[in-house]
């Protein structure tokens, strides 16, 4: 067991103000014990337990632990109420894990409150952690370096090889959004100390259970003020790293109260795109913990990562990157796919779809079961860019195997190509279940037209498949053979994304792969080898 004792005692006690003019000062003793179950090794989990033991009885205590910038908390609990008997350990484990190299110390401290606060206890636990090994110092007094950068994030979307997320130099950012309703007492006399600036990282485990960043995403700064209510102190948006900054923050807070109770919340919206559960304005948020009476500088809160726990929470998080992914493709191409709203989960059985509704913002609608598929979530987005660029296309029944209206068919095979352009991979992945036993399409390739079945099989595409623009797969197809560059049977050219998406914009209205077709060699001429579906 690496272990570290701290113990406080005849802690003057903080005083808190309660509408007289006078605060009760308490003293009392206690003490906090920080146990991890392991070597705190560079990107390992461990357990840190801690055991608060409180000198008097102190029911509804509020315990936190505060996590420097290069530990994460794994499942994101680093506060916790207890009711600590007089003389009895009370303990409670949470999972954290080192992501940087450095001397990181972790405090703790136990507070109780009714008409007065009083500290009951603190503690802390310095690691010092190279690249080959971490361990506990027997000091806790060290002055730590604060580290500038995030934990190293994997580029590589592991279920799409090949297919990476932006580089850095061409990430495009919305605006960020604050839409809550928040209280600024500047009456009266207040408590100042200085200026502070508010940064951390956001971030949440993928599909794949992969640790990645969460950007573009507002950020809201806040004063916890329970007298007269929250204060917004400042807003911002997380860049490509999950990185987030506030600058220049009076530190100002009311009458008696000591300085700034900061927290964070973040916030699944911009001014592009947002991830909302029933109503358009109770979009997906999550908030950290308070820092009470910060001192003036730099007020940092770290890796905060969104539990990894399944919830609606985090799938929302993995709908929301996937939607900034497509965002950003379509925007570094020259045209804003302008402001698309998805609502999470929806509670019917469509698995997924898009507003058919001529109003705007274009909507979008991802059912439980398609949370965790990219290419469904891009496809659906695929739709509603069309709907922004004023092409509202007809919707119904269809499958890949079926000829249906052209109007459907280029609705649905540009939603597919859309995917495959920004996933860099002309797949579509099907659930077997959703069709008749005969026909299982799963990881239909249409660069290829070949697919697997249910055992693993390759087939080359049914015959009975119909060909032409009645067919989505082929109306899919035909576009990426006009984007790729591979020569194949199906086509000997490649021109890239940008003059389809120019098309899509410029030339409406559009309807049909062929109005299309017509409007490509209007601008572009024909080639002598056409691309096929």
């Amino acid at each position: 067991m690496y272990r570290i004792l701290k113990v406080s005692t005849c802690l003057l006690c903080l005083v808190f103000f309660c509408g007289s003019a006078e605060g009760t000062i308490f003293e009392t003793s206690g003490d906090i014990e920080m146990e991890l179950n392991g070597a705190p090794n560079l990107n390992q989990i461990v357990d840190l337990n801690v055991i608060v033991t409180s000198a008097v009885d102190a029911p509804g205590s509020s315990i936190e632990v505060r996590l420097p910038e290069g530990i994460i908390p794994i499942n994101s609990i680093t506060s916790w109420n207890a009711d600590l008997v007089a003389g009895v350990p009370s303990s409670n484990s949470i999972q954290i894990k080192v992501v940087q190299e450095g001397v990181w110390e972790i405090s703790a401290s136990a507070s109780t409150s009714d008409s007065i606060i009083v500290l009951i206890g603190l503690g802390s636990l310095v690691l010092n952690v190279d690249s080959l090994l971490g361990e506990v110092t027997t000091y806790s007094d060290l002055v730590t370096s604060i580290m500038n950068s995030g934990p190293q994030i994997t580029e590589e979307l592991t279920e799409y090889p090949g297919a990476q997320y932006f580089d850095p130099s061409v990430y495009m950012q919305p605006g960020h959004i604050y839409t809550e309703p928040f209280n600024d007492d500047d009456a009266g006399s207040r408590g100042c100390d200085g200026h502070i600036t508010v940064k951390g990282y956001f971030y949440h485990y993928d599909e794949n259970g992969n640790l990645q960043p969460l950007v573009n995403a507002s950020v809201n700064i806040w004063d916890d003020d329970v007298t007269s209510g929250d204060d917004l102190l400042g807003s911002t948006i997380t860049g490509w790293d999950g990185y987030f900054e506030v600058a220049n923050i009076e530190n100002c807070d009311c009458w008696l109260c000591g300085t700034l109770d900061v927290y964070v919340k973040l916030l699944m919206v911009n001014t592009r795109f947002r991830v909302f559960n029933n109503v358009d304005d109770d979009y997906y948020k999550w908030q950290t913990e308070t820092r009470g009476n910060v001192s003036p500088g730099i007020v940092d809160f770290g890796g905060q990562t969104i539990p990894d726990d399944g919830s609606n929470l985090q799938k929302a998080a993995w709908i929301f990157n996937d939607m900034n992914e497509a965002w950003n493709y379509g925007t570094v191409y020259g045209h804003d796919p302008g402001d698309i709203r998805c609502q999470y989960p929806i509670s019917n059985d469509l698995y997924a779809r898009t507003s058919s509704s001529a109003s705007h913002p274009a909507r979008m609608f991802i059912s439980p079961n398609a949370s965790d598929e990219r290419e469904v979530v891009v496809h659906e987005y695929g739709h509603a860019l069309l709907k922004n660029a004023n092409l509202m296309l007809p919707g119904g029944p269809h499958t890949i195997y079926q000829s249906v209206s052209e109007g459907l068919a280029w609705s649905e095979g540009w939603a597919h190509f859309y995917a495959f352009a920004v996933w860099n991979a002309p797949i579509i992945n099907i659930d077997p279940t959703d069709f008749d036993d005969s026909k299982y399409y799963v990881n239909l390739d249409l660069e290829t037209f070949a697919y697997v079945d249910n055992v693993g099989d390759y087939h080359d595409f049914p015959d009975d498949v119909p060909t032409g623009a009645t067919n989505e797969a082929r109306v899919a197809g035909a576009l990426w053979d006009i984007l790729d560059y591979t020569n194949d049977n199906f086509d000997q050219y490649g021109y890239g994304f940008a003059g389809i998406y120019d098309i899509v914009w410029e030339d409406r209205p559009m309807g049909n792969l062929n109005s299309f077709w017509n409007a490509w060699k209007s601008r572009f001429g024909a080639p002598s080898n056409e691309a096929h579906g």
